[in-house]
């Protein structure tokens, strides 16, 4: 539990502090991805005075972990869209995510069907 109160907790001093014009210019997932680097080697460094909540965090299952942090994400990027852009965009996105995974899938499946030699229905789930 420690550890994900911390890893919120930095992330929100990190949107707070990228909000200065200072550090205007700083993006939030590079910065992130540093203070992850320099945790991480400060955890491994440590050795056998491991602190426990990263040691359990690491051990996770990964999906998990992902349907964990993915719905916060999800509502984060949807606060801070651009309702203008968005609806100007919106044929285009329904276009892409209707016929355009179609158009994609079934040469992909064919393909996979060509190379593998496996039944078409299974390449198209795949």
């Amino acid at each position: 539990l420690f550890f994900i109160i911390d890893a919120l907790l930095v992330g929100i001093l990190v949107l707070h502090m990228t909000m200065f014009r200072a550090l205007k210019a700083l993006q939030h997932t590079v910065v992130l991805f540093v203070l992850g680097l320099v945790y991480s080697l400060v955890h491994q460094g440590f050795g056998p005075l491991r602190i426990a909540a990263v040691t359990m965090w690491t051990n996770i299952d990964s999906h998990l972990l992902l349907w964990t942090m993915l719905p916060p994400l999800i509502l984060g990027d949807a606060m801070t869209i651009d309702t203008s852009v968005a609806g100007n965009v919106a044929k285009q996105c329904l276009y892409l995510a209707g016929p355009g995974v179609v158009l994609c899938a079934v040469p992909t499946a064919l393909l996979l069907q060509l190379l593998l030699g496996w039944d078409f229905l299974l390449c198209l789930t795949c």
